[in-house]
């Protein structure tokens, strides 16, 4: 039954960054309120400047504590299509594992907590929140949660949007990387230009584009930017030695060669500067001799702790100004920004150790002790939580390094989905 409710969910062609997929979020958060309904929850749509909320409860006694559960329902594009072994919307099993968008990030992972939390009889009143727009910046996430303060209060935000080692190791994440997000565009003539009337004339906006990127990294692939590393708190030696003791197989297999020093260590603890896609001249088939008008770059930052997101930015911007020829004029656009989280389980209340200590020896059950571990990888609703209600969250990783998130082929382990409902059912019951 549970894998049934899994691919009607999984059919659902929830895609937040397409315009023609509006229908379908709704269809997607529709779903949600009516499996929440079935269940004994209160629930209801809220909607937003965007996508909406589906916002569900059940209160269990007033002098409880309360968790406040989060998922997202929208998933990622699907292109390259031709690149899917089967139609990335309809559910496909082979091998152990179901196949489809949004398998893993994040349908799977946060339906096997809801199915968890229907088979239990709680000790804590539950809050669920599952957004719409996770996959495009949770644009309007921090509103929602600035405008439900009172409603959302909880001890603790529980979330599965993060990853484990295998399905036998699960991981308990304990930081994730901030984020920010902007757009670079260089522009030289007035207009396209013949590259044989003007070639050797007019200085190429795609030239000056690469060699402006080129300035911001060292040849060892170090960010070049003056400040970009001030302020990082650096990781403790125990936690240095667990990412060095992982395994860099799946690593090796998906970056050839190249593949860079330490990866386990880097994709934790150290911040980045990535050029995430480039634009300019004629790229169609054949050739067009043409000096390009304009060239543009996409380019993120993953921050670690210490780092600041519109620090960050200030600092990039002004390094872009510095190496801009002047030759061309320089525009920066489309700036979002997401600071990083750390969580010091040291620093949580008695109570809420209590349930952390419950919460290792329940995904034991899976095989192994779960690790403590930062992740690459940004939320950054867990910031918002921490900023607007003021609790910390505990982010239990599901998705295996080989899911192939964002990418064709997603999919989702079936052992981990079943065992994943059993850990949140007896997550929230009595010891």
């Amino acid at each position: 039954m549970n894998i049934e409710i899994f691919k009607e969910y999984l059919r659902i062609p929830s895609i937040s960054a397409q315009k023609e997929h509006v229908g379908d979020m709704r269809r997607a958060a529709d779903f949600l309120k009516k499996l929440f309904v079935e269940n004994d929850f209160g629930a209801e749509i809220v909607e937003t400047g965007g996508h909406p909320v589906v916002f569900a409860e059940k209160r269990i006694d007033a002098e409880a504590p309360t968790l406040l559960f989060y998922g997202h329902y929208d998933v990622q594009p699907v292109d390259p299509i031709a690149l899917w072994q089967s139609d990335p919307f309809e559910p496909d099993i082979r091998n152990g594992k179901i196949y489809a968008r949004g398998a893993s990030d994040n349908k799977g992972s946060h339906l096997s907590m809801l199915l968890g939390l229907f088979r239990s009889r709680p000790k804590f009143n539950l809050k669920c929140v599952i957004e719409g727009e996770e996959e495009i910046g949770s644009v309007h996430f921090e509103s929602f949660l600035k405008a439900n303060r009172e409603r959302l209060a909880c001890d603790l935000v529980v979330l599965s949007d993060t990853g484990c080692i295998s399905e036998e190791q699960i991981v308990i994440t304990t930081g994730l990387r901030g984020l920010l997000t902007f757009e670079v565009e260089l522009t030289g003539p007035t207009r396209d230009l013949h590259s044989g009337v003007y070639g050797g004339a007019v200085d190429n906006p795609i030239r000056a584009l690469t060699a402006l990127c080129a300035s911001l990294h060292t040849d060892d692939s170090r960010v070049d930017v003056e400040g970009f590393y001030d302020g990082i708190i650096p990781p403790s030696k125990a936690e240095v030695d667990v990412a060095l003791s992982l395994d860099c197989s799946q690593l090796q297999h998906d970056a050839g060669r190249a593949l860079l020093p330490f990866p386990q260590s880097a994709i934790r603890f150290s911040p980045t500067l990535e050029f995430n896609g480039i634009c300019g001249g004629y790229t169609g088939e054949g050739s067009k001799t043409i000096i390009p008008q304009k060239a543009s770059v996409k380019i993120s930052c993953r921050l670690v702790p210490g780092q600041d997101a519109v620090q960050v930015f200030s600092k990039v911007q002004k390094a872009l100004v510095e190496h801009c020829p002047k030759t061309m004029t320089l525009r920066v656009f489309n700036f979002q920004g997401g600071n990083p989280y750390f969580l010091n389980t040291a620093d949580l209340p008695v109570q809420l150790q209590s349930l952390l200590r419950k919460t290792e020896g329940l995904l034991t059950a899976f095989g192994k002790k779960p690790l403590y571990l930062r992740e690459g990888g940004s939320i950054g609703i867990v910031s918002a939580f921490r900023n607007v209600l003021g609790v910390s969250s505990l982010m239990v990783g599901l998705s295996l390094p080989q899911d192939n998130l964002h990418a064709p082929n997603e999919s989702f382990s079936l052992k981990i989905f079943e065992k994943a409902a059993d850990f949140y059912r007896a997550f929230v019951e009595e010891d």
